[in-house]
């Protein structure tokens, strides 16, 4: 599951070369929305910087993991494009496998939903329209 967002005010010009930066940008907001899912009391683990932008993974309400991701895209026409990602992690017992498709993408879009609200309201990111 995915939601692709817009930033009018966190703009990076020239264009980031990812490859080459000590440290993606995004931080900032992931930090927040841990410690706003935190405060709510879903457990989460710490921001990870992995090779495409930051990540944390939480516990969900169900005693699944879950991995939220904010991705930077580009920069084009005096917006930033990110990608926020949720993924369910199955592990290799049969128990945690989902009982539906239906249940698993279900609960992806409830924290997908929710981080997504977290971005909205705290960073004034904006839903990019399709």
């Amino acid at each position: 599951m995915a939601s692709d967002l817009l930033h009018q005010t966190r703009i990076f010009d020239p264009e980031l070369d990812l490859e080459h930066i000590p440290e993606l940008p995004g931080k900032d907001v992931m930090q927040d929305a841990i410690q706003t899912l935190t405060t709510s009391g879903i457990r989460c683990s710490k921001a990870i910087q992995d090779s495409h932008g930051w990540c944390f993974y939480l516990w969900g309400d169900d005693a699944r993991k879950y991995l939220l991701e904010l991705s930077y895209v580009c920069t084009q026409s005096g917006t930033s494009k990110w990608v926020l990602w949720s993924r369910r992690c199955c592990g290799w017992r049969r128990w945690e496998l989902p009982k539906s498709e239906d249940e698993a993408k279900g609960r992806e879009q409830h924290y997908l939903d929710a981080v997504t609200n977290i971005l909205l309201s705290h960073h004034a990111y904006e839903i990019q329209p399709t």
